[in-house]
Formats: C-alpha cells, sequence, structure tokens
C-alpha cells in the first residue's frame, strides 16, 4: 500500500525490538550486580514487579490521554518521563563496570 515507508515502518520496529530487549535484560542483570546477595533475588522481583506496573499504568492511561491531550503531548510525556528515569539512573545507580560482585553488593548499599 505504501511501499516508500516500508523500509522506514521495518527499521523502527527493529529498533524497539532491540530497545526491549535490552531493557529486560538491564531489568534481570542489573540487580543482581548491586543487590547483597542475601537480597539479590528479592531485587530482581521487586525491579521485574516494578517495570509491569509501569507498563499496567501506561496502558490505562495511554487511551485517556490521547483523547484528552492528544497524541503530541503524549508523546512529549513519554519522552518527560524516559529522560527522568534516565537522569534518576545515571545519579543514583552505581558503576559496576570491571567489579566484582561482592565490590559492587558493597557499592550498592
Amino acid at each position: 500500500m505504501w511501499p516508500d515507508v516500508t523500509p522506514v515502518v521495518v527499521g523502527g520496529f527493529l529498533f524497539f525490538i532491540f530497545l526491549n530487549a535490552a531493557s529486560s535484560a538491564l531489568t534481570a542483570v542489573y540487580p543482581l550486580e548491586v543487590f547483597p546477595t542475601a537480597l539479590r533475588t528479592t531485587g530482581v522481583g521487586f525491579a521485574a514487579a516494578i517495570s509491569r506496573v509501569g507498563a499496567a499504568i501506561g496502558t490505562f492511561l495511554l487511551p485517556m490521554g490521547l483523547e484528552h491531550v492528544g497524541p503530541r503531548f503524549v508523546l512529549l510525556i513519554g519522552a518527560a518521563v524516559l529522560a527522568l528515569g534516565g537522569l534518576v539512573s545515571h545519579f543514583l545507580a552505581p558503576e559496576t563496570t570491571d567489579m566484582d560482585l561482592a565490590h559492587t553488593a558493597r557499592a550498592g548499599r
């Protein structure tokens, strides 16, 4: 139907799949590095639960936002939430590159 747009749509979906896989992997790996050994599985479960709560809230609020404020503003709100999450993560999450698990558990406290 729109042959000129097809590569852009396919590329967009591939980019989305890549970012979704990366964020899912971080939800499982990063808490394992940061939490102490006794709390590691609890940390992974908590991170997964919070991500599911965010997905449920977003699924519930998206249609209402589209109806009341329009798609442009909804996308701006989504970008602002992602930017805020990135800033909070940058300043509060400890860097774990080239650290062993015992040291990263102490750095996360």
